[in-house]
């Protein structure tokens, strides 16, 4: 019952979310204003409205806009810049790209049909069936240092490539520099909020776990960074890098509604326990770690 009780609110603040996006389309909405509006923390809130509704708040916001402004496409007269302006695009380039995304033609081919448009076939990223409930580890850990090196672009919701591109460079650095005894687990973590950042510009950090004592500075590419201590749930995903929003949501939709827990403002990252070229994907292993209070 308490499940439910705490899930049901969890929805009726993504609902309020959801309200808030459609009244402010032709507005510059930001990631800290919708998650105020929802009462969650602006550190966590894309992932829970992931989670809850299948789409990412940036993918959602321009899903709607996109449909919306076929409305003024076919029933207006308003030049396509006027439009793409209304609905809170940033530039008739930006619009264009967006709406051949989503339906395959340009907005004035649209504007030239008689009847609707056929979208891009829409597939929710999770399931209504309910899983087993996971369960976390629960670990206090201290502050620890993390070497990483930055890579952008979210492709298809994955950040493979870019984790490719980023472990390619951090790799052939601790190589070079025979500093692989001074590095302990390796991670990953996903900064930027899909709301204000287009996919192609959202920006994954892949590196290591610095040991104590470890002597390596930051120069062109090595960027180093502090991961804050506390109490941390850690959640084992064991599969394909590409189910790992399997967990994500599961985490946000499942597990943290009926924990009544509380997220610490910070990020959460992933810990890859094996190395995929040795490893069949299915018996991957990654560790999730979620910031509790």
């Amino acid at each position: 019952m308490q499940r439910n009780h705490q899930e049901l609110l969890y929805r009726s603040q993504i609902n309020k979310a959801i309200r808030y996006i459609l009244a402010n389309l032709n507005q510059d909405i930001q990631l800290e204003d919708i998650s105020k509006e929802a009462g969650f923390s602006p550190f966590h809130f894309h992932r829970i409205f992931s989670a809850f509704v299948g789409e990412t708040p940036g993918g959602y916001i321009r899903r709607i806009r996109i449909e919306r402004s076929v409305h003024y496409l076919q029933q207006s007269d308003r030049s396509i810049t006027e439009i793409a302006f209304q609905m809170g695009f940033e530039s008739h380039s930006a619009y264009t790209k967006a709406f051949h995304q989503y339906y395959r033609s340009s907005p004035s081919e649209i504007r030239r049909q008689k009847h609707l448009p056929n979208p891009k076939t829409y597939t929710q990223t999770h399931s209504e069936k309910r899983r087993e409930m996971i369960q976390p580890r629960i670990v206090e850990l201290e502050d620890r240092r993390v070497m990483y090196v930055e890579a952008k672009g979210l492709i298809d919701n994955q950040f493979n490539q870019a984790a490719d591109r980023a472990f390619n460079v951090v790799c052939g650095y601790l190589t070079r520099n025979h500093k692989w005894n001074q590095v302990g687990e390796c991670l990953g973590i996903c900064p930027d909020d899909p709301v204000s950042t287009p996919p192609e510009e959202c920006t994954y950090l892949g590196g290591f776990i610095l040991k104590p004592g470890a002597d390596i500075q930051e120069n062109r590419e090595i960027q180093i960074m502090v991961l804050k201590g506390g109490n941390y749930a850690v959640f084992r995903h064991t599969g394909p890098y590409e189910t790992l929003w399997q967990t994500w949501n599961a985490i946000y939709r499942d597990w943290l509604p009926s924990s009544g827990l509380k997220l610490r403002d910070e990020l959460p990252y992933e810990v890859y326990l094996d190395d995929k070229h040795k490893v069949s994907p299915e018996k991957l292993r990654t560790d999730i770690y979620i910031a509790i209070e």
